[in-house]
């Protein structure tokens, strides 16, 4: 069922939900996660959240979609700036990983929550595949300008760069006080080395 359906009771109840969800799954883990202390803690029955969520991986998909919606709106938002085609290699790079990073540092249980994604429904994937489709496409972009070696595999490349973001994002989360700038930019210059023309 789509919030838009839902009362506005219904919605504070969800959110009520989704807010002890993650205090739980962010502390606890998915498996030690009881549906019953959720809803204690949400301040509803369990059946509530058997009525909008088939299973807990089901909760969690919702939980991390919602979540992740910020970091891919930060994403979509770095790619579709004016003048990001004619930002050369690995300058795009960094600033697409550096405004993920950011929105992500926000969250600091994101990491944690992530963490759990391989216990989540399916759908969780969905997003993260668009987002590399996106980085494949201007991978091959890059490769047809000359800007990148012709033979990078853009899709397994593409598959590496958001490894990286992610693995930029958990550093950022565990180590505070390093400079997401400076994580960013050593990644890009590591992916810069491997992937320009020469």
């Amino acid at each position: 069922m789509d919030d838009q359906d839902l009362s506005p009771g219904q919605r504070q109840k969800s959110s009520a939900i989704l807010a002890a969800t993650r205090t739980h799954f962010a502390t606890r883990g998915f498996e030690p996660t009881k549906l019953s202390e959720v809803a204690r803690d949400a301040g509803v029955a369990v059946g509530t959240i058997y009525l909008r969520y088939s299973s807990k991986a089901e909760l969690l998909a919702e939980l991390l979609a919602e979540l992740l919606a910020g970091v891919e709106a930060a994403f979509y938002d770095a790619v579709g700036t004016g003048d990001i085609g004619a930002t050369p290699f690995p300058e795009r790079f960094a600033l697409i990983a550096s405004a993920v990073l950011e929105t992500a540092r926000a969250q600091p249980d994101l990491p944690a929550l992530m963490a759990l994604s391989a216990f989540a429904a399916p759908a969780t994937a969905t997003p993260k595949l668009a987002m590399i489709g996106v980085m494949e496409q201007q991978l091959r972009e890059g490769i047809k300008t000359g800007a990148l070696r012709p033979d990078v595999d853009a899709k397994l490349v593409a598959h590496m760069a958001h490894g990286m973001v992610e693995s930029a994002m958990r550093e950022i989360m565990a180590n505070p006080t390093r400079a997401p700038q400076e994580i960013v930019q050593h990644s890009a210059d590591a992916y810069a080395r491997w992937l320009l023309a020469s």
